[in-house]
């Protein structure tokens, strides 16, 4: 009888978690649909990203590539989320809030998708900046420039999706620009801030600076951001001689990014 009630209340529970799941991806799809932007499915490094475009968008010499944060990683504060779609995809938005016609967005692996078979939960957890997860995002950033024929690239990331922005330009030649909103760029001041447990398993953009000095970068912060706090950024600037970063006073880490962004990007690449 345990066993047949345990059985009972997995089953209802995984149902309602893929409802949950495929909420959130209808949500995401109809937001990008409504302001005309059409989804595609990438595959690199055998993981499933999705990316979503303006259909009128042919060409284009230079790219924007907003990519996503981290979405939905936990469930609970202890129990691992099984789909790291976003509730709130703030790196959807902000690519709907680009001024001008040449900006594409790119979910990270497994994000929008549900896959449970190629989909490991470590790719969002203590994984979720892995040599796997950044080399699929380039090879994924690779794809989407040569579809728009595109001769050099400024990616943008939201949150974790700045670790990853800078992680991907730190190994390419093609970045012309890089630029994080609410960015995690040293997720070893973060994790110790938050006191949890260290992503081990992850890059850390700290230790790509050398490689990263070359690029011109603006990495907005919130003042009032709790959830990546200001020293990350401050940690991230110690390695750079110029200013990299830039604090917007009163901004959280979701509040209030887009309706900021066209006068934000407006100073730094036209």
């Amino acid at each position: 009888m345990r066993l047949a009630v345990l059985c009972l209340i997995t089953t209802l529970f995984t149902g309602c978690s893929h409802h949950s799941v495929q909420q959130r991806i209808d949500r995401i799809d109809a937001l990008a649909a409504s302001q005309g932007w059409e989804s595609a499915l990438l595959r690199a490094e055998g993981l499933p990203m999705v990316a979503f475009s303006p259909r009128q968008l042919h060409s284009t010499k230079r790219l924007f590539i907003y990519i996503e944060g981290d979405g939905k990683a936990w469930r609970t504060r202890t129990l691992s989320s099984d789909n790291p779609t976003p509730a709130n995809p703030l790196g959807l938005k902000l690519a709907l809030a680009h001024p001008g016609n040449n900006a594409v967005y790119l979910g990270r692996p497994c994000q929008t998708i549900f896959d449970r078979h190629a989909c490991n939960p470590e790719l969002w957890l203590g994984g979720r900046f892995s040599e796997t997860a950044i080399r699929a995002t380039s090879q994924a950033i690779g794809t989407l420039k040569q579809r728009f024929q595109a001769e050099e690239l400024v990616l943008v990331g939201y949150s974790g999706g700045g670790a990853v922005a800078a992680l991907v330009a730190a190994r390419r030649n093609d970045v012309a620009g890089l630029i994080s909103v609410a960015g995690n760029l040293d997720h070893r001041t973060w994790t110790q801030y938050h006191g949890v447990t260290t992503l081990s398993r992850s890059l850390n953009p700290m230790d790509y600076t050398e490689k990263l000095k070359p690029v011109r970068q603006f990495h907005f912060f919130g003042t009032e951001d709790k959830t990546v706090p200001p020293a990350v950024a401050q940690s991230f600037q110690t390695h750079f001689e110029r200013p990299v970063i830039y604090p917007v006073a009163g901004n959280t880490h979701s509040c209030c990014w887009i309706e900021q962004w066209p006068e934000l990007l407006k100073n730094t690449f036209k």
